[in-house]
């Protein structure tokens, strides 16, 4: 099992602009250089003013964006796409989602699977994105090509709703979406108004664009990597409390025979008390780390989780903070601080 982190950071997090030279421009330099100093070289002060000069011309004022919190999860599986690739899973998918994807050579087309935790916008705010553009895929699976046998998704839906019959696109054709039944049925509340205006279709559901999966607690989802096997159960955290509403989030929990890879995703610290169990018998738990200055009181911050044992905080990967606050810890204290592309293998 691999785990990329395709994001680390908090939800209203946006990255920097930073003065840089492209590569292209550095290469250019080369010949440059060579020929102005030559083998004779020049003093250290020339080449210095010389290189700072060229600095001020060429430079260009670049963004590094701050991915939101999602994660990339590969299976040495059969994945549903057809390819030799692996089988791949995106935990949470937040509204800038595909370029975080792309940032790693992916794309929609290339997730056979999405897991949902909570309705906030940092973690499904590219449904969207996700449902319409592999729906009007032709080749997201080998089974939707023989389905489709060559025929336009659009004629398909109109000739199919003209007759009265519902559209449906069959399971194999469309990307698994996994999640609690509650949060399905907000994710669709969500997507609603984007989603419900297929051409000529008047039924149209979250099924349309995904094949739904409903986890139940202590019902876990089997995945194969490689000769070993991992079940996915889901662990419930409490995320938001307002009022007389409540906001839970869905973990995931992965374990094997001899490993326990825990995600809570967004979690006020040890709510409910229950986490600590899952805490303790995990080996790894990548962990939301708020760092603002200004609390939320809907994520655990960083000095609540530096008051945990040692041996708790050995196990923790920190992730979800504040792009220009990264967590201040000391040396071993956690076992990672994640980044955008920081990779994982279990």
């Amino acid at each position: 099992m691999k785990v990329t982190v395709i994001g680390a950071s908090s939800a209203f997090s946006v990255g920097e602009f930073k003065n840089a030279i492209p590569v292209d421009k550095l290469q250019s330099l080369i010949p440059e250089l060579t020929k102005k100093f030559g083998k004779s070289g020049g003093s250290e002060d020339k080449i210095t003013k010389y290189l700072n000069d060229y600095f001020e011309e060429h430079k260009e004022h670049l963004y590094a964006p701050a991915w939101q919190s999602n994660f990339l999860i590969e299976f040495d599986q059969k994945n549903i796409r057809g390819d030799d690739s692996p089988y791949r899973l995106v935990l949470d998918f937040g509204s800038d989602v595909r370029h975080a994807l792309a940032s790693e050579g992916l794309d929609f087309k290339d997730i056979d699977a999405y897991y949902v935790s909570h309705p906030h916008d940092d973690h499904i705010g590219g449904v969207e994105g996700i449902a319409l553009k592999t729906f009007f895929n032709p080749f997201f699976t080998k089974r939707k090509v023989a389905w489709l046998d060559g025929e336009n998704i659009i004629d398909k839906i109109t000739y199919k709703a003209a007759r009265g019959q519902l559209y449906k696109v069959p399971k194999e054709a469309k990307p698994i979406m996994f999640g609690h039944r509650d949060i399905l049925d907000a994710l669709w509340q969500a997507a609603e108004p984007g989603l419900l205006t297929l051409q000529q279709v008047r039924e149209v559901t979250l099924d349309t664009y995904f094949n739904t999966k409903e986890m139940m607690e202590n019902e876990p989802l089997t995945f194969k990597d490689g000769k070993r096997t991992w079940q996915a159960y889901i662990v419930l955290s409490m995320h938001v409390v307002s009022g007389d509403a409540t906001m839970p989030s869905y973990g995931l929990i992965f374990e094997t025979e001899d490993t326990i890879v825990f995600f809570p995703t967004d979690t006020q610290f040890m709510v409910p008390p229950q986490l600590r169990g899952h805490y303790m018998k995990s080996d790894y738990i990548f962990h939301d780390t708020e760092t603002s200055p200004f609390p939320s009181g809907v994520h655990t911050r960083l000095e609540e989780l530096k008051t945990l044992p040692a041996d708790l905080k050995k196990k923790m990967i920190l992730y979800h903070y504040d792009s220009t606050v990264v967590p201040d810890v000391d040396e071993g204290e956690f076992y990672d601080i994640a980044y955008a592309g920081s990779t994982y293998e279990f």
